[in-house]
């Protein structure tokens, strides 16, 4: 089995990671929570012959899904999950009125989940665990082998993320941290959102929020 090889591009104006994860055993890739000004990453792929066969989205919230629209112009057979709670998110343009922006959506994701499941980069598994609290549909793409989850908007660097836009909870967001998140092993990498990289112990350790 070969390990997928992780990039991070910072993109748009809130500065998110958009996480480009690649088979170099068979170059296809998935691109997890594409943001504006996509196209730096689809260069990237085109110039290393990376074909995008997926699109994994933590939530429902524009910014971390705004370049989707351009990566299917590049990729037409491209697939999207999304978990099914945050489905109304989706057909409310990500909530992006809140920021006067009108994003409008043209297509559905194809795959969805509704409680736990699993996704495939080559033999790659992740475990899609269910982490509400920022959005009531919010995941977190965790590999056990190899130590690494994506965790979104659900806990940063010495921060957790929002409890204030509609749909979101302070108590389940702290659930699925204390539940889910810190009971992972110490050593796991959470790639979050926004910000640096952290691990589960640091943020035992010093994340003043939990």
């Amino acid at each position: 089995m070969s390990t997928p090889e992780i990039n991070t591009f910072i993109l748009g104006p809130l500065e998110n990671n958009t996480y480009l994860l690649n088979d170099p055993s068979t170059n296809q890739a998935v691109v997890i929570d594409p943001s504006f000004e996509i196209q730096i990453l689809i260069q990237f792929c085109q110039d290393h012959h990376i074909v995008l066969s997926q699109a994994w989205l933590t939530h429902a919230h524009y910014d971390h899904f705004a370049g989707i629209f351009t990566i299917r112009k590049a990729f037409p057979n491209l697939h999207t999950f999304i978990h099914q709670n945050d489905i109304f998110l989706w057909e409310k343009g990500g909530l992006s009125s809140l920021w006067n922006l009108n994003i409008v959506m043209d297509f559905k994701p194809d795959l969805t989940a509704e409680y736990s499941s699993i996704l495939f980069l080559g033999e790659n598994i992740f475990e899609v665990i269910h982490t509400p609290g920022h959005t009531p549909g919010h995941v977190v793409f965790y590999n056990r082998s190899l130590s690494i989850a994506f965790c979104g908007d659900l806990i940063f660097k010495q921060g957790v993320g929002r409890t204030d836009l509609p749909g979101s909870s302070q108590t389940a967001l702290q659930e699925s941290i204390h539940n889910k998140i810190l009971k992972l092993p110490p050593e796991t990498i959470l790639f979050s959102g926004h910000g640096s990289q952290t691990t589960v112990q640091d943020e035992i350790k010093e994340n003043r929020f939990l």
